[in-house]
């Protein structure tokens, strides 16, 4: 942004100038639409990043980290079943009252489970139906047990630590803090 003068001014050519054209013109240089769609779209992708890392600091890794130890408790209650069917043969009582006494087994870090999550948490209901036990398809159960919470069937293959949650936030406030500083030189312009 220049102001171009197409004539060469001498020196002495200004001295038979009106007084208000012999004062340097103001220049201004106002954004194009290509900057500030540039500027938009970098403001858009930066606040995009701060929600899904939000989302994924604040629930979605807690909640991968109860599927996760929800799917184990599914592994074991088979294993148990298999083994405590073959050493005594279980009738559908005795693995009802085993199962309902069950916990899952969760880590002592309880900040990367979900808040709302009440503890200790007992084995799903499901798994203390001996009749669907008996098939030794747990994968099945485990199956129909998400579809009915409405949960990804396939969970992490390892549980998030307290790091990579952590993590998640920083990111969350590194891509917030760039959003706000792209609108106010958006703005600023």
């Amino acid at each position: 942004c220049m102001v171009v003068n197409p004539l060469p001014i001498t020196h002495s050519d200004l001295s038979d100038l009106p007084p208000h054209m012999t004062s340097p013109a103001p220049i201004e240089c106002r954004p194009t639409s290509w900057f500030r769609y540039r500027a938009g779209l970098i403001i858009l992708m930066f606040t995009v990043f701060a929600v899904l890392f939000y989302i994924d600091g604040s629930t979605n890794y807690r909640k991968k980290n109860q599927a996760f130890y929800l799917h184990q408790s599914f592994k074991k209650a088979s294993n148990v079943f298999s083994e405590q069917n073959a050493e005594q043969g279980l009738t559908p009582e005795d693995w009802k009252n085993y199962a309902s006494g069950q916990m899952v087994d969760l880590p002592s870090d309880r900040s990367i489970l979900p808040r709302n999550l009440e503890l200790p948490l007992p084995w799903p209901d499901v798994l203390g139906d001996f009749d669907r036990m008996k098939s030794l398809q747990w994968n099945q159960l485990w199956l129909d047990y998400t579809a009915e919470l409405g949960w990804d069937a396939k969970p992490p293959e390892k549980p998030y630590d307290a790091r990579a949650i952590r993590e998640q936030w920083i990111f969350f406030y590194i891509c917030s803090i760039m959003a706000i500083i792209g609108l106010f030189f958006l703005i600023r312009t």
